[in-house]
């Protein structure tokens, strides 16, 4: 496969769904963020309901990493943005994270510091502290 720096709007939602399924739960916001991104990327009801029907299913286990950088770093700002939505990460979520930040050639430092802090209850729930 040459090296794109393109990602498909059917990876890129699919990489969001496995995302949303990582801790064995959907929630809400993380429902409407899949839908968000359904819309932004053009996909159809029909083709995005097949994708996390799939997905939950477990058909679809692995990320599906694009070979660009722009793609790369475009797959990561999904997932992250699915992982904190919810205002929580779970140790799985963390996991998965840290593994689609390190094929976007993400720190650590800066894809650790982005995550809800316990601390922080106002970042925790995804609001500014300022």
């Amino acid at each position: 496969m040459a090296d794109s720096d393109e990602v498909g709007p059917g990876t890129l939602f699919t990489d969001l769904a496995l995302a949303a399924y990582r801790d064995g739960r959907v929630a809400v916001r993380e429902r409407a963020l899949l839908e968000r991104y359904r819309q932004e990327l053009g996909l159809s009801r029909e083709r995005a309901d097949e994708i996390v029907r799939r997905v939950h299913a477990g058909e679809v286990r692995g990320y599906l990493i694009p070979e660009g950088q722009t793609g790369r770093r475009r797959v990561y700002e999904g997932v992250r943005a699915m992982v904190v939505v919810d205002g929580t990460v779970a140790p799985e979520e963390r996991a998965m994270l840290a593994a689609v930040a390190n094929y976007a050639g993400v720190p650590r430092e800066k894809w650790d510091r982005a995550l809800p802090s316990k601390k922080d209850p106002a970042r925790a729930a995804g609001r500014s502290a300022h």
